[in-house]
C-alpha cells in the first residue's frame, strides 16, 4: 500500500444572498440565492517512503494535472407566504438548482480544460426545478 500526497492550489468563491419583500402583514415573499464556485490544481505529487515518517519522494506514475477540477453550483429559492386567516398559512415554494463538475482527466481528447474560476458555463446546463405547496389550517379546540 502506498500513500500519495500533493499540493493543491484551490480558489473558492461563495456568496449567500437573501431578501424579504413584505406585501402586507399577511403576505410575504422570500428570495434566496447561493452561488458556489471552486477550482483546484494539483502539483508536486509525492509518495510516503516509510510509515510514521515525513520521508517523501517524487511520484512519477501519473500527471498530477489530470486531477485538476472545476465545480460550480447555484441554488435559488422563492417562498410566497400568505396567512389567509389567523394561524392558517399557505406556502408556495419554487426551487431551482444547477451544478457543473469538470475534471481534466475526463475531458474528451482535443478539448480544452478551463480551470479558471467563473460561473459562465454553469448557466448552459439544464436546471432542476421543484414547486411545492403547503397549506396549514388552525383548528381551535
Amino acid at each position: 500500500m502506498s500513500y500519495v500526497f500533493g499540493d493543491i492550489n484551490q480558489k473558492t468563491a461563495d456568496v449567500t444572498l437573501r431578501s424579504n419583500i413584505l406585501f402586507s402583514r399577511n403576505q410575504s415573499l422570500e428570495i434566496y440565492a447561493q452561488p458556489f464556485l471552486t477550482v483546484g490544481t494539483y502539483t508536486r505529487v509525492r509518495e510516503l517512503i516509510h510509515a510514521d515518517s515525513y520521508d517523501l519522494y517524487p511520484y512519477g506514475f501519473y500527471n498530477p494535472h489530470d486531477f485538476d477540477f472545476s465545480y460550480a453550483a447555484v441554488n435559488f429559492n422563492v417562498v410566497y407566504r400568505w396567512e389567509y386567516r389567523p394561524g392558517s398559512t399557505f406556502y408556495l415554494v419554487w426551487t431551482q438548482s444547477r451544478e457543473e463538475y469538470d475534471e481534466r482527466q475526463y475531458m474528451p481528447t482535443g478539448s480544452e480544460f478551463n480551470n479558471k474560476i467563473g460561473g459562465g458555463h454553469l448557466f448552459g446546463n439544464e436546471p432542476e426545478n421543484r414547486i411545492l405547496a403547503k397549506v396549514t389550517y388552525w383548528i381551535a379546540i
